[in-house]
């Protein structure tokens, strides 16, 4: 009776033991097959994005021109007649083409022309700081190689805002007025060491954004975001196209955090153009668009460096 007993045990727990063993196996398999599914969806993503920003490349080719400044192509497209030309500024991970309608209407009443800065857009990308007195400095070659005669009326949007007021700041002399659209505000943000502070929860917000860029699916979305911007459709594939590049994002990213590289970052050296990056992490209020003359003397925190 008792060998009966001990016998059904026995097998009572060799029987647990293998169903045990066998849900341990299917989800072993199953965990195993989504391992691999999500892989080849990773690895499909990437070969789409390449695949379609080479194709990109060779479907839509610059409407303006390219000129050499420090080694690299930078692209401008310049539309209309007279004086003095008017210079339009992007805002942040945008190109020439959002600028589309505002310089077709400009055009027919003075000379207009829009740019990519470097790495965005058909200007090719650069090592160089990402800092908003580089930026300028390479607009101001830009407009020197293609013989753009002074003055100019800076007009930008967003973090374009930004770039034509350091513009207005540096080269006084070639400016005779300012427009702001939509501008950043500057202030707030004293130091690098603050900055660093808010850097861990950008690069939290960004990393969604990034991961997307690369596996192709902002690239499936960005013609209808585009169209519901009313852009025409003419236009609106090309600028979603030029959006889904990775390297849009990547050049985005720089000019939000100006890179560590030594001395040779000049926003050290007016601290307050930081609160660009709290604008742009926190959602900072912007301030009202306004337009304003020639400056007599650059305003604070945009004075003139070496």
């Amino acid at each position: 009776m008792n060998t009966t007993t001990s016998s059904t045990i026995a097998n009572g727990q060799t029987e647990n033991a293998r169903r045990r063993r066998g849900c341990l196996f299917y989800v072993k398999r199953g965990l195993k097959w989504l391992g691999i599914a999500l892989i080849a969806l990773v690895l499909l993503g990437v070969a789409y994005q390449t695949i379609a920003t080479e194709i990109d490349k060779s479907t839509y080719s610059p409407r303006g021109q390219l000129y050499t400044v420090n080694g690299r192509q930078m692209h401008i497209v310049c539309r209309g007649e007279g004086s003095p030309t008017v210079v339009l500024q992007a805002g942040g991970a945008a190109e020439s083409l959002w600028w589309y309608r505002v310089q077709q209407q400009l055009a027919e009443h003075t000379r207009v022309c829009a740019y990519d800065r470097a790495g965005l857009g058909w200007s090719e990308a650069t090592s160089s700081p990402r800092d908003p007195v580089t930026i300028a400095a390479e607009l101001h070659a830009l407009l020197g190689e293609a013989d753009m005669a002074e003055p100019y009326v800076m007009a930008g949007h967003s973090y374009g805002a930004i770039l034509a007021r350091v513009y207005a700041a540096q080269y006084p002399q070639d400016v005779t007025g300012v427009v702001v659209v939509d501008s950043l505000t500057v202030g707030g943000i004293a130091s690098e060491s603050e900055l660093d502070q808010h850097k861990p929860a950008y690069y939290a917000a960004v990393a969604p954004v990034w991961l997307m860029q690369r596996l192709g699916v902002m690239r499936l979305l960005g013609p209808g975001t585009v169209r519901a911007m009313g852009y025409p459709p003419e236009i609106a594939p090309e600028i979603a196209a030029l959006q889904s590049h990775n390297q849009t994002l990547d050049t985005d990213m720089l000019e939000k955090v100006c890179p560590r590289t030594g001395h040779s970052c000049k926003l050290r050296r007016q601290p307050k153009i930081w609160a660009i990056f709290r604008w742009r992490c926190c959602g900072r209020p912007n301030p009202t668009p306004r337009t304003t003359g020639r400056p007599s003397t650059p305003s604070p925190p945009f004075h003139r460096t070496a």
